[in-house]
């Protein structure tokens, strides 16, 4: 007869250990202390086993049955219960020794011992300790990809953007130690590159605020004392987020008007490969301006000398006599105000990394340059509308710029 929630809460202890009989092989072994422990007999190859399935009332009538039903499925696929019950075990306790948190006390030691300065130490074990405490008792080998892109956005929301870059890296360095030591098979962090958004350069200055960025637009393009060539070449360095050293030697041969696209040589690009930049409607603009001024020469920014463009250099210059110093927006900047506001307006990651040219070069890199074409011609554009709406909004409150 099998076996009720009441006789098994009622069983009480005897002078010997006894059965209480269920079925297809479970009981309850009552001890003279009265405990009441679930076992479960079975046989395989012709030998007796029993399996342990914990004592009552952690573990109720109902999940014994549970048990016993799991290990028959395993009998009946020809898998010893008992054998898989003691793998779980020692997965269990593997699991235990090997937390994020205990790989990375261990980490934390190794880079102490490698001699790194006490700031960089700081820097890790606060963000291993304190950024990433939601990871700490978690095993390493069952961590996902989200847990950790959780840990990155909290960090992100709060603007912290450089603290998230680096507790993303930190995180990786504990998860490729536990790879090495063979605690766990994968690192979640090798998916989330570029999940968050960088911080701009700090060796580059830039304006990201989006009025004041707009001022600093109204006072290039209201600039009557300047030259007007570099006037216009800070406005498309502006609009097309390339390098200073890639716009200033521009060529009117490397334009194509009817299909709006800018294709920037190889030979000048950072990456030393080709690199094409859509046109948006304002980018267009402004060229057609410097045709009127540039006398059909070799170079769109032709320079102080004959057949010679402007140096990148010039437009630094420029900024500085409008009242922009270095430690407040340089040519390069232009490039982190992009990012930055974009990123900050939840815009496709990927689809900005590919406007700033930050792609592999692999064969896997060339097609997605080509694939990104219009995603990016569709972001440059909104960007230029962006910058018109900053401006828009900086005259009308013009306080807020300064």
């Amino acid at each position: 007869m099998s076996l009720s929630d009441t006789k098994v809460r009622n069983a009480k202890g005897r002078d010997k250990q006894y059965k209480l009989m269920d079925d297809l092989g479970l009981y309850l072994l009552v001890k003279p202390n009265g405990s009441r422990l679930w076992r479960f007999d079975y046989q395989l190859n012709g030998k007796r086993n029993t399996l342990a399935f914990g004592k009552y009332p952690a573990v109720s009538l109902v999940d014994a049955r549970a048990k016993r039903d799991a290990a028959r499925n395993q009998l009946a696929n020809g898998v010893d219960p008992s054998v898989e019950q003691k793998l779980a075990k020692l997965q269990d306790e593997f699991n235990a020794e090997n937390t994020f948190g205990k790989v990375a006390d261990e980490y934390l030691k190794k880079y102490a011992a490698a001699g790194k300065s006490a700031r960089s130490i700081y820097k890790k074990t606060l963000s291993l300790k304190t950024h990433a405490a939601t990871l700490k008792d978690r095993p390493i080998s069952e961590i996902k990809p989200i847990e950790v892109l959780a840990v990155l956005q909290r960090l992100e929301k709060r603007g912290l953007l450089e603290t998230a870059v680096i507790t993303q890296e930190a995180i990786t360095e504990v998860f490729r130690l536990a790879v090495r030591t063979a605690r766990t098979e994968t690192d979640p962090t090798y998916s989330l590159k570029g999940a968050v958004s960088r911080p701009r350069h700090k060796g580059r200055a830039a304006i990201i605020d989006e009025k004041q960025f707009g001022h600093l637009m109204n006072v290039i393009e209201e600039d009557d004392e300047g030259w007007p060539t570099v006037k216009y070449a800070l406005q498309l360095l502006a609009l097309t987020v390339v390098r200073p050293g890639e716009l200033a030697p521009m060529e009117w041969t490397e334009i194509d008007f009817e299909k709006k696209n800018w294709t920037v040589p190889k030979e000048r690009t950072k990456m030393r490969r080709e690199h094409v930049v859509p046109l948006s409607a304002q980018a267009i603009s402004i060229l057609n301006e410097m045709k009127k001024i540039s006398h059909h020469g070799k170079f769109v920014f032709e320079g102080r000398f004959p057949k010679q463009p402007i140096h990148k250099g010039t437009m630094g210059g420029n900024l500085r006599r409008l009242g922009f110093g270095h430690d407040q927006h340089v040519p390069h900047g232009f490039r982190s105000s992009f990012s930055t506001i974009l990123n900050e307006r939840q815009y496709d990651p990927q689809i900005i990394e590919h406007s700033l040219a930050h792609v592999d070069g692999t064969v896997r890199g060339i097609y997605n340059r080509a694939k990104f074409l219009e995603p990016r011609r569709e972001l440059l554009q909104t960007w230029a509308n962006l910058v018109d709406e900053f401006k828009a909004r900086s005259k009308a409150l013009p306080e807020a710029a300064e």
